[in-house]
């Protein structure tokens, strides 16, 4: 454990390395501004979480912040060699967004009862009506994916490489009709990791 003014001086030093690398970065992309611009957002949504109005605090609004954070960084990779606005990233990001809403709101539910200070959304409708509006961001998640391969970029047999992540992401519903919030977050959280592969891996052999 450190102090908290030892924690301070630790959280200046990153924000001063990442600011730098963004800067090496935009230097060397040929197209810099998306990557500042997306930097800047993700700087000020990670600021407003744990200062000013503080939106961790504020349930369903910080979960949000956090998810647009995830779904940021894919966009965020995709500005450092020019191909933000690929269809492919945006349909990528969007997936992780609204998947990783869905586990923030879940673990909202597991952490209730620690959750002092804060207005979640489970505190807000209750636990099973939250877990109802998690899967169905989860859904969200599938159906933006569906899109992506039936009128985006990706063909639509290809989705054949999600079946992994989709599987374990339908099936959450049973794990949130028992209560299981800690089984449910974790697969949701495995079920991000095994779409993004899926992705890489349509990206770079397809």
């Amino acid at each position: 454990r450190i102090s908290i003014e030892s924690a301070y001086k630790v959280a200046y030093s990153f924000t001063l390395l990442s600011s730098l690398f963004m800067a090496v970065g935009a230097y060397y992309t040929e197209e810099p501004y998306p990557l500042i611009a997306i930097w800047t957002f993700a700087a000020l949504l990670m600021y407003t979480y744990d200062a000013g109005p503080q939106t961790k605090r504020l349930g369903l609004i910080g979960n949000i912040a956090i998810s647009l954070m995830v779904g940021a960084v894919i966009v965020y990779g995709a500005a450092s060699v020019s191909l933000a606005e690929t269809e492919i990233v945006i349909y990528a990001a969007i997936v992780a967004f609204f998947a990783n809403l869905a586990r923030e709101i879940i673990k909202d539910c597991e952490d209730m009862e620690s959750d002092e200070g804060r207005k979640t959304l489970p505190m807000r409708i209750g636990l099973m009506n939250a877990r109802s509006v998690a899967y169905v961001f989860i859904l969200a998640s599938m159906v933006t994916l569906g899109l992506a391969h039936y009128i985006g970029p990706l063909e639509y047999h290809h989705i054949i490489f999600h079946a992994p992540a989709i599987f374990i992401l339908f099936s959450l519903n049973g794990p949130l009709f028992h209560g299981d919030d800690h089984k449910a977050q974790q697969n949701v959280r495995v079920g991000m990791l095994l779409g993004l592969i899926a992705f890489a891996v349509q990206v770079s052999v397809l």
